[in-house]
């Protein structure tokens, strides 16, 4: 990736707080295209484990995900459109924090663009047939990434591939619940 791209996944502290999904549209947010209009909201919980120390110390992030969505706090949605990311789908979300039983201003989030960025023949793939089963070491073809600044892995979707430049934003806007890592420091069991 050359350091100009990183994987992106959303991490919370062991206590939260994690996403109960309240209602969801019947959707899929992992194949890359369009979903169009959505008429369901989505209604979300943001909850801290009842067994954490103090449940204030565990605040909202910028992003969250559940098994079937991804969120981005309007924060980190302004902070892509000031860097001209336009291949997201967003859908308002009803979304409460129920530590402080407060109305939060989140999006789910249908990233547009599914690349098969692996690059085969540099990277550690463990093969059954045509079909990727794990990955020892991680390398992208750049010439299949071309200018985008954020995508889904197309060999695993729920990998987010994202240019420096929004590294950079979350970095310097202190936007919490990411970690980045490049293609140099994956590991099998990273997701």
């Amino acid at each position: 990736m050359s350091n100009n791209y990183f994987f992106m996944i959303a991490t919370s502290p062991a206590f939260g707080p994690t996403v109960e999904v309240v209602d969801a549209p019947s959707v899929r947010t992992t194949k890359g295209k369009s979903i169009g209009d959505i008429e369901e909201p989505f209604r979300i919980e943001l909850v801290v484990d009842r067994s954490a120390p103090a449940e204030g110390e565990y605040p909202p992030r910028d992003i969250h995900e559940s098994a079937k969505f991804t969120f981005f706090s309007r924060k980190f949605i302004d902070a892509l459109t000031s860097l001209g990311v336009e291949n997201i789908e967003y859908f308002e979300a009803d979304v409460l924090d129920t530590a402080t039983n407060e109305k939060l201003d989140y999006c789910a989030v249908n990233i547009l663009g599914r690349i098969n960025a692996v690059d085969k023949d540099h990277s550690d793939l463990i093969m059954v047939g045509d079909n990727m089963i794990d990955v020892e070491k991680m390398v992208l073809d750049k010439s299949k990434i071309q200018d985008h600044k954020i995508f889904m892995l197309g060999e695993i979707p729920m990998l987010i591939v994202v240019h420096q430049s929004i590294k950079e934003i979350v970095e310097k806007q202190g936007l919490t619940g990411f970690r980045f890592f490049s293609e140099e420091e994956y590991e099998p069991g990273i997701i």
